[in-house]
């Protein structure tokens, strides 16, 4: 499949999950039992492939590789908006390992600021069901060539 390089994609994955608390600001959250991650293409200012938008389905180890490869490259580190019974909360995914068929996400809430009242201030731990992710992607991977999922560049 070929993707515009123009084109910009969201991604979007439910699971549940079990989220356990590391340090002050750092957390570990492990898939229990996760959906494939689905990445769809946002709307364009300037018009290029809004007539042909694509949704995508990616596997989770095909996902978490394709992260660990823009995170090698240049370091990148992607927000995630998690949603649990109605409530939001936001951090940073630092890693993401894929171990006894399981992915874990290493988080980080430190470098979130300026709260609104819609997402919630600390991190909830514990086990919980049917989490919804929301996760930014790469505006341009600058020529990096990922391969894989094109999640991580665009």
């Amino acid at each position: 499949m070929s993707y515009n390089n123009s084109a910009k994609f969201d991604q979007v994955v439910r699971g549940n999950v079990r989220i356990c608390k590391k340090n002050t600001h750092t957390y570990t959250i492990t898939f229990l039992k996760a959906s494939e991650f689905t990445l769809y293409q946002v709307f364009n200012e300037t018009g290029s492939g809004n007539k042909n938008r694509l949704v995508v389905n990616d596997n989770t180890k095909q996902w978490q590789q394709s992260l660990i490869n823009a995170q090698k490259a240049i370091g990148f580190e992607p927000t995630c908006l998690l949603e649990i019974n109605l409530n939001r909360y936001a951090c940073v995914i630092t890693n993401a390992e894929f171990i006894n068929n399981q992915l874990i996400f290493r988080v980080t809430t430190k470098p979130i600021k300026n709260y609104s009242i819609t997402v919630k201030k600390g991190f909830p731990t514990g086990t919980f069901k049917n989490v919804r992710f929301d996760i930014d992607s790469l505006s341009s991977c600058g020529g990096l060539g990922f391969v894989g999922s094109p999640v991580f560049c665009f």
